[in-house]
């Protein structure tokens, strides 16, 4: 296999503007202990904390759900239900939409880094070769998986 790098992955804490009516916004990480956090695993194992903030420090957050991916995760979060670590590409669309509201921009994480997989490149189909190159070309190119996550933000005021 081959796995070729396309951008820093970047997290951001978020929550619906319904959620936030009912439940002060968290002014600093450790907060986060007094809200429902919708936490990314698999049910009946421990998720760990998040990860957050330049120095990275870990809060062992708390909550009522445990989502085996991302879209579920945002759907919860979106619906009220709580506070959520999101990849910033997938919550940006939904924070233009006024669905989540960016929290704790000062610790926005970057938990990995993206990759595009394929085999190896011996024997690679023209076709696979092309759509490859044309991912990485598009995908680098997005101003929302390149920017400075603070950038990104900016637009949604500063946000503790």
């Amino acid at each position: 296999m081959v796995a070729r790098e396309i951008a820093p992955l970047h997290f951001v804490v978020c929550a619906a503007p319904a959620y936030l009516a009912r439940h002060a916004a968290p002014g600093k990480p450790s907060d986060l202990l007094r809200h429902n956090c919708l936490r990314l695993g698999r049910p009946g194992i421990d998720p760990g904390g998040w990860s957050l903030g330049r120095e990275r420090s870990v809060i062992k957050v708390k909550g009522n759900l445990v989502a085996g991916d991302i879209v579920t995760l945002g759907a919860a979060a979106v619906h009220g239900q709580g506070v959520a670590l999101l990849p910033l590409p997938f919550a940006l669309p939904l924070f233009r939409e006024g669905k989540l509201t960016p929290l704790l921009t000062d610790c926005v994480a970057r938990h990995a880094q993206l990759f595009i997989h394929y085999p190896n490149r011996k024997g690679l189909p023209a076709r696979v070769r092309s759509f490859v190159d044309f991912m990485l070309e598009r995908l680098r190119a997005n101003p929302d998986l390149t920017s400075d996550p603070r950038e990104l933000l900016a637009p949604f005021g500063r946000l503790t």
